[in-house]
Parts: structure tokens; C-alpha cells; sequence
């Protein structure tokens, strides 16, 4: 089987001759650890990483229209903790033959869709980094974000495509218990392997040819770049006419975190489309290879923060508004505070002293000064001779 529910990918319980009686639900240490507790603590770590990585992609404003893959990408992962978190909860509770075997069919297949989702949309994130390297100048033209939702909605089709039909024929290909991981009794037929080939391998071709290439775009540039550095004034004046080693810059130095993801999700479910059982018999390696679907969905954090520069500048923005002390301004009243209505109602009130009135000075008129009369020179009688 190429894609496995969190709890079947995780348990050490590979015997299928087992001789375990499937109608007592009672679980040993051993088994409820692995069949249980372990993945629903992976099953919460991957919807905790996804929902930190939603955020500050929320958070991030005039982000780039190829981030929203990344989104998208994240979303899916979030569904598959999801969805992974129901199988065990589903054995937790009391073990009912037909309703608990119809959700935990239900959980199993919906995590395979996801994942098949996951897959797709590496995919669609690697064409999409291959076309920003090959074809920088034009893509930089070209690309918006009504293209990339395109590209997402064409995702959904393709998974629905690639995994809808499978599910309706084989929808009875598994047997569940409370007790022990499921069994695919569709396995050895011709159909189910021919399925499982355009399901996963196809998939994961598709993957490493794009990877392989950018890989090869990489090593071509880095060979001119080592080469022109002996001819410094040659390429300040390819710089000075031509635009376009600056616009392939810009795309490169958003490249490094989306080839982590992609290398990881290959390196990741590459072993499945080998059939590990055959490969190997030892429990460890194969526990350490069934977990390696789990850690694809939930790694993702660290490789964004690691390799990608504008998710480091929003994160650290988040952070030092959330640090930021408060300052509230302190409005000072005439009447101390009443805390509530009950304590307004039996406060006894508080003698104040009386204020008195001020006397205020009276206006009084001012005294106008008296004119006094001005004693004018008598005239004196001239003498007549």
C-alpha cells in the first residue's frame, strides 16, 4: 500500500498470522502505545505545525502569487493530521462492528486522497519552480495570482481523478479491527497494483525529473558565475544592458525553501513506492520508514524558517508586536471608582467637608479727581491822565 494512515504507518505490529483474538478490544501496553498514543501525539504536532505556518503565511501581506501553493500545501497537511487523528480516537471509543468500521474506512480514505493531494501539489509547486529558473523573465511576466489558484483548483481535479475511482471499486479492501492495524486484502490483485502505480510512482517520477533539472539549471549557473568572475568589468556591463540576470536573482533567492520541501517530500515517500517490506525485514528501519509520511507533514516549519527570509522578517514582526508593552492612558476623575453596581448600592457615603464660599473682593468705584477752579488775574482800572 502506498500511502498509510498515521496509526498503521507508525505500529511495529507486522504480523498478519497473528493469532490475536479480534473480538476482545482489551490492548497491552505495547500495542496501545503504538497503535494509539503515538499517533495521535504525531497527529497533533502536524495540525500544530500546519496552523503556525498558516499564520504567518495570514500574516504576511504582498506576499508572492507562488506562495499560495505553499499555502495550499499547508492546508493539506492540516486535513492529514486530521484525518489521521480519527483512527485512533475511533479505537478509543467502544468498538461497534459496522459504525467504527465505516468511519475508520472513511479516515483511511480520506487520508489517502490528502496525501495523493500533497503529492500533487509538490508537483505543481516543482513546475512551478522550474518554470520561475528556466523561463525567469517570462514567468515574472506572466505569473498572478488568478494562475495560481488555477493551478490549486487543478490540483483538486487531478487527486480527485487519481484516487475517486479506486476508492469506489475497492471500497471494501481493507479489513479493520480494534486490536491490530488494518489489512488490504485488495493488495495482490492486478488492478490494486496497477493502481497503486499511477497513484504513487508516477507521481514521484514526475517529481524527481523537475527536480533533477532545476538541479541541472543550478549547477549551469553557478559554473557561469564562477566563470565570469574573472572577467569583473564583462559582467557589470551585462548587468548595466540587460535586465535579466537581476530578475533570475530575485526568483533564486526565493528557491532554496521550496527545493527543501520538494526534496524532503520525495525522500519521503519514495521508500513506499519500493514496497519497504520486501526491501527490508528489520522492525527498526521499517518503523523509522513508515513514519517518514508523517515527518513530510509536519518539518515544514523549520525548513521555512531556515530557508526562507520574508517568513523569518513576518515571524519576527508577529513577535515584537506581541512583545510590545501597552500604554494605556490614566484618566484621573473628580470621584473615586465604583467597581460595581452592588457596591454602589450599599456604599455608605463619605463625609466631605463643606466647602466655603471665598469672599470675593468688591469692586468699588474710583474716586474721579475734583476739578478745581483756576483763579484768573484781575483787571486792574487804567488811570486817565
Amino acid at each position: 500500500m502506498f500511502t498509510l494512515n498515521v496509526s498503521t504507518a507508525l505500529t511495529i505490529m507486522r504480523d498478519r498470522e497473528s493469532a490475536v483474538d479480534h473480538k476482545n478490544c482489551t490492548l497491552s501496553s505495547q500495542q496501545s502505545y503504538a497503535l494509539n498514543i503515538l499517533p495521535i501525539i504525531l497527529a497533533i504536532l502536524i495540525i500544530l505545525s500546519q496552523l503556525f505556518n498558516l499564520v504567518i503565511f495570514r500574516l504576511w501581506h504582498l506576499k508572492e502569487p507562488f506562495v499560495l501553493l505553499h499555502v495550499s500545501l499547508a492546508f493539506c497537511s492540516l486535513l492529514v493530521g486530521t484525518t489521521g487523528l480519527m483512527t485512533p480516537v475511533i479505537r478509543l471509543l467502544p468498538w461497534r462492528e459496522p459504525l467504527s468500521v465505516t468511519f475508520t474506512n472513511i479516515s483511511i480514505r480520506g487520508y489517502e486522497f490528502l496525501h495523493t493531494l500533497s503529492l500533487v501539489h509538490l508537483v505543481a509547486i516543482s513546475v512551478d519552480r522550474w518554470w520561475s529558473v528556466e523561463f525567469a523573465v517570462k514567468y515574472r511576466s506572466l505569473i498572478s495570482r488568478r494562475r495560481i489558484c488555477g493551478v490549486i483548483c487543478l490540483s483538486w481535479v487531478v487527486t480527485v481523478v487519481l484516487t475517486c475511482p479506486a476508492f469506489v471499486v475497492y471500497w471494501n479492501g481493507f479489513e479493520f479491527y480494534c486490536n491490530k492495524p488494518l489489512i488490504n486484502i485488495k493488495a495482490a490483485t492486478r488492478g490494486y497494483r496497477i493502481w497503486e502505480i499511477f497513484h504513487g510512482p508516477v507521481i514521484l517520477c514526475l517529481l524527481l525529473i523537475f527536480q533533477l533539472r532545476i538541479m541541472v539549471i543550478a549547477v549551469t549557473v553557478k559554473l557561469r558565475v564562477y566563470l565570469a568572475r574573472r572577467r569583473p568589468g564583462v559582467v557589470d556591463q551585462a548587468l548595466q544592458t540587460n535586465p535579466a540576470p537581476r530578475m533570475v536573482h530575485l526568483v533564486w533567492s526565493s528557491l532554496r525553501a521550496s527545493m527543501f520541501i520538494l526534496f524532503f517530500g520525495l525522500l519521503a515517500d519514495l521508500p513506499f513506492a519500493l514496497d519497504p517490506e520486501r526491501l527490508t525485514s528489520n522492525r527498526i528501519v521499517l518503523r523509522i520508514l513508515f513514519m517518514l509520511p508523517t515527518i513530510q507533514h509536519m518539518y515544514s516549519p523549520v525548513v521555512y524558517l531556515l530557508f526562507f527570509p520574508q517568513f523569518r522578517a513576518v515571524l519576527a514582526r508577529a513577535c515584537a508586536l506581541l512583545s510590545r508593552p501597552v500604554m494605556r492612558p490614566q484618566r484621573r476623575s473628580a470621584q473615586p471608582p465604583i467597581g460595581n453596581a452592588a457596591f454602589a448600592m450599599v456604599s455608605v457615603p463619605v463625609a466631605r467637608p463643606v466647602a466655603r464660599p471665598v469672599a470675593r473682593p468688591v469692586a468699588r468705584p474710583v474716586a474721579q479727581p475734583v476739578a478745581q477752579p483756576v483763579a484768573r488775574p484781575v483787571a486792574r482800572p487804567r488811570c486817565l491822565p
